[in-house]
């Protein structure tokens, strides 16, 4: 999977800047010869929440190091996820990565005491009890990860943001199957609570077994980007776009344009971090091909408002000489003989047995 491409980008959003808030959305992408790999952790932005950034810097962190083990350990027994093993394999996987996290967690705070934040005298009376009791809390983050490998993928979520699939024909949706009823009203399920193992999401597919239209790509986000949008179509529209993007405009390009493009999307929508990351097929033959057909209308259609702009420019400048004539005929004394023409002056008209100057330039013209 080495040419596929997979990227990552997390902004601070609008309002944590309005109010000097750290950005408290985390994610990371990474490919391998056999599979890639992207993930998104947002983390809770309630008041009590004081140390959700580095709730969910840690969810990635140790969302990867899992990942990485437990597609190794598959490869090192030659064993491999399909439709009857994936629903055992990845609620262990899901476990595995809920212990990992929650033992990194109780090194941090074991270290660094809550008291000793500088946001825990700012909380109330109630808030307080509540992490003295339960300090892990204070991290509470989301958790979306996705695997794309030569012969399936799959999708691991908890709590809020979207998981979407783009198909190889460009359609792009979200699995039923990691849809959470719980997720309503700004409630999520978090990696904090303590039911966390069954609350988890996950969806699987055999590509092998979708060959018509196989999963071509995978993009997750944080709910911050959704949450800008009035209809889902539009926020689908967005996922399309990006995928297209990184495959027409090349990775760099994409993501300094994403970068801007969620700044904006952050201020004018929904104000909060936002979160994107991607995983992308190399782009195919009939893409590349789509893709200069593109390029190639894109110039034809530059070289022809070149063409009609020069046209506007003789065309202004015979206008110009019309008016300079008009001008030197209203200044000279009015003769017989006047040098201007029919289509300046209608000072008089000619013969009517004879071709006038309009319709022996007309003739002219056509030929």
């Amino acid at each position: 999977m080495k040419d596929y491409i997979t990227d990552n980008i997390s902004i601070q959003g609008y309002s944590h800047i309005i109010a000097n808030k750290e950005c408290q959305d985390s994610s990371c992408s990474w490919k391998t010869k056999r599979y890639a790999a992207v993930i998104v952790c947002d983390g809770h932005g309630g008041d009590k929440y004081i140390r959700s950034a580095i709730g969910s810097a840690i969810a990635c962190e140790v969302g990867k190091n899992t990942i990485n083990e437990f597609m190794e350990s598959l490869h090192r027994e030659h064993f491999s996820l399909n439709e009857k093993n994936y629903d055992g394999l990845l609620s262990r996987l899901e476990l595995s990565v809920i212990q990992r996290w929650n033992d990194e967690i109780s090194e941090n705070y074991s270290k660094n005491p809550l008291s000793d934040d500088k946001r825990w005298d700012t909380l109330s009376d109630s808030d307080k009890k509540a992490l003295e009791r339960s300090p892990v809390k204070a991290y509470g983050t989301t958790f979306i990860a996705a695997v794309l490998a030569h012969k399936y993928c799959f999708i691991l979520k908890l709590g809020d943001g979207n998981a979407n699939l783009i198909l190889k024909d460009k359609t792009v949706f979200s699995p039923n199957e990691i849809t959470d009823d719980n997720l309503q009203f700004n409630i999520t399920t978090s990696m904090c609570s303590s039911d966390a193992d069954i609350m988890f999401r996950h969806y699987f597919c055999d590509i092998t077994n979708s060959t018509d239209n196989p999963v071509s790509g995978i993009i997750l986000s944080s709910d911050g980007v959704i949450n800008s949008y009035r209809t889902e179509e539009a926020y689908n529209s967005l996922i399309g776009n990006i995928y297209s993007a990184y495959g027409e405009d090349g990775e760099v390009k994409a993501k300094t344009e994403l970068r801007d493009v969620l700044n904006i999307l952050s201020e004018k929508g929904s104000g909060d971090d936002l979160s994107i990351a991607i995983i992308r097929q190399p782009i195919s033959k009939q893409e590349r091909l789509a893709l200069r057909a593109k390029i190639k209308n894109e110039e034809d259609m530059n070289t022809a408002e070149q063409v009609g702009a020069a046209e506007e420019i003789d065309q202004s400048a015979a206008n110009q000489d019309v008016l300079t004539q008009e001008a030197n005929c209203a200044l000279s004394e009015p003769t017989t003989e006047n040098n201007c023409s029919d289509s300046v002056t209608d000072s008089f008209s000619p013969p009517t047995d004879a071709p006038s100057e309009e319709s022996d330039g007309l003739q002219k013209r056509q030929e």
